[in-house]
């Protein structure tokens, strides 16, 4: 058998990367959160025991939030050439949402998808030490599985991560999450006395008001 090539049919892609700000930033940004909160009863969605700010980070003035959103912006155009170089997005325009979560002790997010969107994304900016701590899943995000069927098979392969019917990622402080909208996830309880703050994010791409008058 000569020159075999695997195509990865039906892919998920997934990005991982820890951003190099720096501790003082962190400080700041976490403090942003917190008088953000203070400020604004927040939403119900999918966390439990938390707060969820309203979905306009995008628009705040704060300096921490619009560096973080600029380096979700960064991720979003990348993986987009990644995953698509054959696709020419100069025609349209990238329009996004994005809040603050913060979980207290007992504080999860229930599972669930962002639907409407290309691109989901989530930033930690305040983790618990203990969460280093391999035995325990404490604030732990879990991807699921969208192939429906694929635990079905019984296959030992599953134990891999192109069969798993799950995937976990454990968080650490400054690191950026990058994933389809359509990938179910979850969070599990924050079992630290300490909070938990994240910072996610949803991204689309739309048809220029320009593009759509001239096309007509």
């Amino acid at each position: 058998m000569n020159q075999i090539k695997i195509e990865h049919l039906f892919s998920t892609p997934l990005l991982v990367f820890r951003t190099s700000v720096s501790d003082e930033f962190m400080e700041e940004l976490q403090s942003d959160c917190y008088k953000w909160r203070d400020e604004s009863s927040g939403l119900q969605k999918s966390n439990q025991n938390g707060w969820h700010s309203d979905t306009t980070i995008f628009s705040r003035p704060e300096r921490t939030f619009r560096s973080v959103c600029k380096v979700f912006g960064q991720c979003v155009g990348e993986v987009a050439k990644a995953t698509a170089p054959n696709v020419d997005l100069s025609g349209y325009d990238t329009t996004g949402e994005g809040w603050v979560n913060i979980n207290y002790k007992g504080g999860y997010n229930v599972p669930h998808d962002h639907p409407g969107f290309v691109w989901s994304g989530v930033f930690y900016a305040k983790v618990p030490k203990t969460y280093t701590d391999t035995e325990s899943r404490s604030g732990v995000l879990e991807f699921l599985d969208p192939r429906t069927n694929i635990a079905a098979s019984g296959s030992v392969l599953t134990s891999t991560n192109y069969f798993s019917p799950k995937i976990l990622i454990r968080p650490e402080e400054k690191m950026f999450v990058l994933f389809p909208s359509y990938l179910r996830h979850w969070v599990y309880p924050n079992e630290e006395d300490e909070d938990r703050i994240s910072m996610a994010f949803n991204a689309r791409y739309t048809k220029p008001k320009a593009h759509a008058e001239n096309k007509s």
